[in-house]
């Protein structure tokens, strides 16, 4: 999730939060390395555990009421979390190391260009802390992690679409991940929590972390289906 104001001196604990932040991008290093395994087992037990973990966040005794909205939030995480899975069967191992660098990319460049630019927020009323600076940082960074990617992979390689597709795709899931911070942002001021979990230091929980990652795989998946009828 993308969180992008600061105060105009930053203070040792603005500047020891900002590196927590940048650090915990580390937290999808395991689930990196299950991806390129043969077997599948563990990288989807890995995916069903972050479910339930979510799951425990949505549920938690702290949020009281709004019984549609937390049965609404939890059907769209399974969603892209079962996305995210069939891009694996489908895709293989370089289509969700896509999906990851587009939705990584999003939320280090979106986090980082609005720390060091600042500039006028963007959504307020759903998240005040977010900069038109960091909307463009995050897309900056989510393209180029894509293009380095792209030229990493054999010639003619499926990373996500057809290879022979422009960029129109991609630009498409990182619209996405913005969505997908913005709705975890709005959920969390509609049940009146500022923070869903403590388990990822430098995020307001499980949930916070991969919620871009979330709608970029409910998204990829629609394409992918309406497109191509896979």
């Amino acid at each position: 999730m993308v969180n992008d104001m600061v105060e105009p001196h930053p203070s040792p604990c603005k500047k020891k939060e900002l590196a927590l932040r940048l650090m915990s991008s580390l937290a999808l290093l395991p689930m990196i390395g299950l991806i390129f395994l043969p077997n599948n087992r563990y990288l989807f037990g890995l995916c069903w555990l972050i479910l339930v973990l979510i799951a425990i966040e949505i549920c938690s005794p702290k949020i009281k009421g709004h019984f549609r909205l937390r049965t609404a939030a939890l059907f769209f995480c399974s969603l892209g979390i079962c996305a995210f899975m069939f891009c694996r069967v489908t895709n293989g191992s370089l289509g969700c190391l896509a999906l990851i660098c587009i939705a990584s990319g999003y939320d280090v460049g979106g986090y980082s260009f609005g720390k060091i630019f600042k500039g006028p927020k963007m959504c307020p009323k759903i998240s005040p802390n977010k900069t038109w600076s960091g909307l463009f940082g995050g897309i900056f960074l989510a393209k180029l992690l894509f293009v380095l990617l792209k030229m990493y992979a054999k010639s003619g390689s499926v990373l996500l679409f057809s290879p022979t597709d422009g960029l129109w795709k991609v630009q498409l899931l990182i619209f996405a991940a913005m969505t997908g911070d913005l709705i975890e942002s709005l959920f969390k001021r509609r049940v009146g929590v500022k923070d869903m979990g403590r388990l990822i230091p430098g995020h307001g929980g499980v949930w916070d972390r991969l919620d871009s990652l979330i709608c970029v795989s409910i998204v990829w998946s629609i394409i992918n289906t309406l497109w191509y009828g896979k």
